[in-house]
């Protein structure tokens, strides 16, 4: 595909995978189309370990998992990589383990959580 994601260009997950970005650079896919991603501030971080930790110690000896951002989840998975809505939320609980794959979760999350 190459470095960058082009401009106003509909992409695939398939294609989405294959990108080639500079360290730290994030994007998502929603119908589609490439939104980058801001890097996260200290303070930002510091909240999202902190929420994190205390979910997993919650979570412990439950079927659950949780997964801080960056995580990707294909909303509406298909096995052919078709799928053109790619996120990253801030915090992914997983209950389902059926809805994890190599690549991240496969479907929507039990919980999800934006900051």
């Amino acid at each position: 595909m190459g470095a960058f994601p082009r401009e106003e260009c509909y992409y695939t997950y398939a294609e989405y995978k294959e990108w080639e970005l500079a360290e730290g650079e994030r994007f998502e896919l929603i119908n589609g189309e490439a939104y980058a991603m801001s890097a996260p501030s200290t303070k930002y971080q510091a909240i999202l370990m902190e929420l994190s930790s205390y979910f997993n110690v919650f979570l412990q000896g439950k079927s659950c998992r949780v997964f801080p951002a960056p995580f990707n989840v294909r909303l509406f998975y298909k096995a052919d990589e078709s799928d053109d809505n790619v996120v990253q939320p801030d915090i992914s609980v997983i209950c389902d383990r059926q809805k994890l794959g190599p690549e991240g979760c496969r479907r929507a999350p039990d919980l999800v959580i934006e900051m």
